[in-house]
């Protein structure tokens, strides 16, 4: 959909969605879109972080963001259809998220579209919230139950994950949870923020031990520091912490906060 060489919509397919008469593309649509990171895909393009693929766990780029969007979107003359994500957002960020599509100069995130080459709100009325999470691989941190997540998506509520592999914040793979040997390894839980002092993390299948600072601890504690908010896990140096051996899966059991009711 769009062309990077000339920094556009690609034409070829400006032209077929004409002639097929679209009138509402939804962005960004999908799996891609359930834990999409808005953030990382606005400004300059190599200043933007990764995102995480809400099927697989891939790693993908952020290259074709909001603004990319909405140039796609006057160039075919279609109504946009934003797809705001509920696996891993609060609604404070989604709320920042409609200001930067449609506040006026003057305002934040008016500025900082504007700063990004767009000063005019792009006026975007129609929003979605999350994309077929009754799907069994759409679940994310909601229950397997259909009535319980029916209401964990209504009402909001907090669901234990067990023995969930981690990850890191744009990739969510099986290898993404692995050690690999080195000092000062950082992983993060799929699922943020985690209700604090709750959570049980296995190296293979032995369970290692929360502690505020490393730099006390001994060469062989099996130990790690950890940050409710982000999911974050540091491991040691083999000097203040023992490093998770080469090939070692790490896990995580923790009750995901409610961040819904934490943003009232």
């Amino acid at each position: 959909m769009w062309d990077p060489k000339h920094n556009r919509p690609a034409p070829g397919i400006v032209g077929k969605i004409k002639k097929a008469g679209v009138g509402m593309i939804r962005y960004p649509g999908g799996t891609s879109s359930n834990l999409f990171n808005w953030r990382a895909a606005v400004g300059p393009q190599e200043s933007r972080s990764r995102q995480v693929e809400g099927k697989q766990g891939d790693t993908v780029d952020s290259r074709f963001g909001p603004d990319e969007y909405m140039a796609f979107i006057r160039e075919v003359g279609a109504t946009p259809q934003i797809m705001a994500p509920f696996a891993n957002s609060t609604p404070d960020e989604i709320a920042d998220w409609v200001a930067y599509m449609n506040a006026p100069q003057g305002t934040t995130w008016g500025d900082l579209r504007a700063r990004n080459g767009h000063p005019e709100p792009y006026g975007v009325r129609h929003w979605e919230i999350g994309n077929e999470l009754f799907g069994t691989y759409q679940r994310y941190w909601m229950s397997a139950d259909d009535d319980k997540a029916m209401r964990q998506y209504a009402f909001g509520g907090t669901q234990r994950q067990k023995r969930q592999r981690v990850g890191t914040p744009t990739d969510h793979r099986p290898s993404a949870a692995v050690s690999n040997g080195q000092p000062h390894q950082s992983f993060t839980v799929w699922y943020p923020p985690v209700v604090p002092k709750s959570q049980t993390i296995r190296v293979d299948e032995d369970t290692w031990r929360e502690v505020a600072d490393l730099a006390s601890a001994g060469a062989d504690d099996l130990v790690y520091t950890f940050a409710p908010e982000s999911g974050g896990i540091h491991f040691g140096d083999g000097r203040h912490g023992k490093i998770p051996q080469k090939g070692a899966k790490i896990t995580a059991d923790h009750p995901r906060r409610d961040r819904a009711r934490a943003a009232q």
